[in-house]
């Protein structure tokens, strides 16, 4: 039983960074419009390279 936990555990975490990831393609795709975006992205994206 803890197995299967685990299984959905990671399932429900490759959800969330797919989830998060394709924000983070949206907010890209908007940032190549509006330039003070990507300055947001590059002071508090830590490991954003732009």
């Amino acid at each position: 039983m803890k197995k299967e936990s685990h299984k959905s555990n990671k399932r429900s975490v490759q959800k969330a960074v797919s989830r998060s990831s394709a924000i983070e393609g949206q907010s890209f795709s908007r940032a190549k419009k509006n330039i003070p975006i990507i300055n947001l992205l590059r002071k508090y994206g830590r490991g954003f390279s732009v």
